[in-house]
């Protein structure tokens, strides 16, 4: 027994050894597999964001969907929202590009993020506060900037958000705000960027300057100069305005030109490899030393871009044309370096696309394939040349950096392989011709980064009339197809409605719902952002003919299906309003409660926010205004609007709610509680658009609490800060009662 026992052990002890051996060699695997992959899928994108650039937005698109449905938990879908998230920007369509952006808040939950993905958040945030300005939903847009500004004051994105934040104030017609916000723009520089150290060529060339004394030399009105130099010779001077009377921070700016220097003129003329110097001499510094110079050099760079032009080189060229010349162009400072007519040269190749396995622009790409490069994978070269492009100016010295030059193509003979040394580029109708310039040296710094540009061979323009028919074969093709026709019948379902014909209207939305079933219990691979707008428009349709429920259990399907998604919290939004507008305030508070549920829900704070008005509507309703027993009747809601403001800090509805919160204690009359409230307000949502009530208000209070200096001081700001606002009316006909009272009113007097 005891040997039976001693071998068992043995056997199970050799196992264990052998899995642990094993073990290793199966992780080494699975890494190199993942590693593999990532790979895969990183090339993937970037064909995808090329595909945009070039103006291909459906295969790019497709591409980006295809690595959601793909790779769902990979790294790489925060690069694919930010992409999809400013396309969507582009084309106006912000509603969708929130969704996308919104989906990169997850890295705010991250312990550690790397410093490429801090970046993509920051730019995710601020384009959503940009498609927020667009939509003119300014009080959604400030939140998320000032976010910016308060928490990354060194970004450049805390420089774009102050633009942002001070066109929604222009939009609103707040002129002080809006000036001091955009004042603001361009002042904050990150030292730690390796781009610091470089200007770009032909842009303004900005300095900043941090000096204590700055207030002190504002308020003496004397000049904050910097003398700045050139390589190449030119030497001018700017005087440096402080952006206010009390900040320690002054910029000053001066445009640059490409040219000989002429010292004096104004203009910082510059050429290829010039480094400026910047000179700033500080009165007295922390020592006590006086005139000291402060300087910097900054080496000013271009980042090169082919392009085919026209024969002007002036206006981009659409398309070549065999036997006819097509011309090319190269702007990049860096290679004027002399005062001759200087010389580059770019690679030009002709190509042709393989004919390809299956679509896969639609139902995936091979990981083997996009382990390849591009051109042994879909493009074969069919003729290339070197071309010597020769700087376009006119007279010297030149100095123009721009560089163009002529070649010829010509027609591919079959089965006759061209000679790549005549100069000639030979190419087939439908061929891409792809011009490659190699620059050394631009913004990002040294380092070869090779630029191309692309345009297709066509033939004759051809105008008769033809007649062609298209039968849809393709699941995808056949989805969008019916996708775009359920967005239209619920189109005209909104339109019967609005007529009052419910019968035609449930009539169409039938038709609809039909295209709609089609996509959703397809067994196709189809892409997922197409699967979610169908689920989205059927529960519209629902929404529509007032049919809640359907709508309800659509949107709990689809939560179910797709959890991360924002579509389903938006719908049920729409459906507690309308309850709650119709009356039916009690199942209203329930959808929002649903939305709180939620576990990846953007639209919680929104729903408290709704609790919270549901609650104040229904306790107000039936009910003199006037009536005893206010603070009784409306503490449940006060309740849900400090809920509000407690979870939901850096949303636009906390404002709104601790607005709510003020006209509560003032007709409490806790009017020191009201007064707390209103300086939380000020210092924390600067941007808020209920600020002019709210000031009128400040008044109010201050003038009960007997703060009478205050109360004018309020007023005062009401009518500078929100000239055109309804309130600073009001505030002009109490300002001078308020300046009479001064000092001897009393409560009895006032009211």
């Amino acid at each position: 027994m005891k040997f039976k026992m001693l071998v068992a052990g043995l056997i199970m002890g050799l196992a264990a050894f052998a899995a642990r051996a094993q073990a290793p060699a199966e992780a080494g695997e699975k890494a190199a597999q993942k590693s593999e992959s990532d790979v895969a899928v990183a090339k993937m994108v970037e064909k995808a964001e090329e595909l945009i650039s070039l103006k291909e937005y459906e295969r790019g698109i497709s591409m980006l969907e295809n690595v959601l449905n793909q790779y769902p938990r990979n790294p790489i879908r925060f690069k694919v929202f930010l992409l999809l998230g400013r396309h969507l920007i582009s084309t106006q369509k912000y509603n969708e590009a929130i969704r996308h952006l919104r989906s990169l808040n997850v890295l705010e939950t991250e312990k550690e993020i790397t410093p490429g993905e801090k970046e993509m958040l920051l730019e995710a945030r601020y384009l959503t506060g940009v498609a927020y300005f667009h939509m003119r939903q300014y009080g959604n847009s400030f939140a998320i900037l000032r976010g910016i500004t308060r928490d990354y004051p060194n970004s450049v994105w805390a420089n774009q958000a102050y633009y942002y934040i001070g066109m929604c104030h222009f939009a609103l017609k707040n002129w002080s705000k809006a000036i001091e916000a955009l004042t603001m723009v361009g002042t904050f520089i990150d030292p730690d960027s390796p781009t610091a150290q470089y200007a770009e060529a032909e842009r303004r060339f900005y300095v900043k300057i941090s000096d204590a004394d700055a207030p002190i030399l504002f308020q003496m009105g004397k000049d904050m100069k910097v003398e700045l130099e050139t390589k190449s010779g030119d030497r001018e001077s700017i005087n440096c305005v402080p952006i206010s009377s009390k900040a320690e921070m002054a910029v000053g700016s001066i445009p640059t030109v490409t040219g000989a220097a002429k010292p004096g003129n104004g203009r910082l003329e510059i050429i290829g490899g010039d480094t400026v110097t910047v000179r700033y001499i500080d009165g007295v510094d922390f020592e006590g030393n006086a005139n000291v110079a402060r300087t910097t050099n900054i080496l000013v760079v271009s980042s090169g871009q082919p392009e085919f032009t026209l024969g002007t080189y002036d206006e981009p060229a659409v398309a070549a044309y065999i036997g006819q010349p097509v011309f090319v162009r190269v702007d990049d400072l860096d290679r004027d370096t002399s005062p001759n007519k200087d010389m580059l040269a770019v690679k030009i190749v002709s190509r042709y696309e393989k004919e390809p396995d299956d679509d896969s622009a639609f139902r995936g790409i091979s990981m083997a394939s996009l382990l390849e490069d591009e051109d042994s994978d879909k493009f074969e070269v069919r003729d290339e040349i070197t071309l010597q492009l020769t700087e376009l100016a006119t007279n010297a010295p030149y100095h123009s950096s721009r560089f163009g030059a002529a070649f010829a193509i010509k027609p591919h003979v079959e089965g006759i392989s061209p000679d790549k040394a005549d100069g000639v580029l030979e190419c087939a109708l439908g061929d891409e011709i792809v011009v490659t310039y190699s620059d050394d040296l631009t913004i990002e710094g040294p380092g070869r980064k090779d630029r191309t540009a692309k345009i297709r061979v066509s033939g004759a323009i051809d105008g008769r009339p033809m007649i062609t028919q298209n039968v849809v074969s393709d699941p995808v093709v056949k989805a969008k197809k019916d996708l775009v026709e359920a967005s239209a019948f619920l189109e005209l379902t909104r339109i019967f409605r609005s007529m009052g014909l419910m019968k035609k209207a449930i009539e169409k939305a039938n038709d609809g719902l039909q295209r709609l079933d089609g996509i959703i219990i397809s067994k196709n691979p189809l892409p997922t952002q197409l699967k979610e707008s169908a689920f989205k428009t059927k529960w519209e349709l629902y929404i529509e003919i007032e049919d809640y429920q359907s709508a309800i259990a659509t949107c709990a399907v689809f939560n179910r299906l797709y959890p991360g998604s924002s579509y389903a919290d938006e719908a049920l939004m729409r459906i507690g309003k309308a309850k709650v507008e119709s009356g039916n305030i009690n199942e209203g508070i329930s959808i929002f409660r649903k939305v709180l549920s939620l576990p990846n829900s953007t639209a919680r704070a929104e729903a408290q926010f709704s609790i919270a008005e549901a609650l104040f509507a229904a306790a107000d309703k039936g009910a003199d205004a006037n009536a005893p027993g206010y603070a009784k009747r409306h503490s449940g809601a006060m309740q849900q609007y400090k809920i509000c403001v407690d979870r939901y800090p850096d949303s636009p509805f906390a404002g709104k709610s601790i607005g709510r919160l003020v006209d509560y204690y003032v007709e409490i009359k806790d009017y020191v509680q009201a007064d707390d409230l209103l300086n939380q307000i000020f210092v924390e949502y600067p941007d808020a658009e209920f600020l002019p009530n709210m000031l009128l208000k400040w008044v109010i209070v201050s003038f009960q609490m007997g703060n009478y200096e205050q109360a004018i001081e309020k007023c005062n700001q009401l009518i500078f800060d929100h000239p055109e606002s309804e309130f600073a009316e009001q505030a002009k006909k109490v300002l001078p009662r308020l300046q009479q009272k001064t000092g001897k009113a009393t409560t009895e007097g006032a009211q």
